[in-house]
């Protein structure tokens, strides 16, 4: 056995030998940064994608939102302003349904926070309409 693989590797340290001491360090210069390239390429295609779930609430409702998505074993992440929820891209619908199904009972979240939660952003002008119409009723 150790026979074949010397046979095997003789032409390829045969070729290593011809080459000069600049060529030996530009071939492995090439092939670390072709490994360089191909270790980021892959890093950056299977990492995950983070986008915002939740955003704009007060402290109490974003714990509440946390563990529910804990419950339901959604990884979550608060920003550091403790201001957004951040879910992985491909859970964000699983997500959203799990705060629309838990959270949207609680008292202490009010109709803007639900159609914030929906996607439909509100200007300052609809908020103050929603909160007056809805405030009286």
């Amino acid at each position: 056995m150790p026979i074949q693989n010397i046979r095997v590797f003789t032409p390829t340290k045969a070729r290593r030998d011809i080459l000069t001491r600049r060529q030996k360090i530009f071939l492995v210069s090439v092939t670390g940064i072709i490994l360089l390239a191909l270790i980021l390429f892959l890093l950056f295609t299977f990492r995950t994608t983070w986008i915002v779930l939740y955003h704009n609430s007060d402290f109490t409702v974003m714990s509440q939102v946390s563990d529910a998505l804990d419950d339901a074993e959604i990884r979550n992440r608060l920003s550091s302003c403790l201001s957004r929820i951040y879910v992985p891209a491909r859970n964000y619908n699983e997500a959203h349904g799990v705060i629309l199904r838990n959270i949207t009972t609680a008292t202490s979240l009010s109709l803007v926070n639900v159609i914030n939660l929906m996607g439909l952003g509100t200007t300052e002008a609809v908020t103050l309409h929603i909160t007056r119409t809805f405030s009286t009723a």
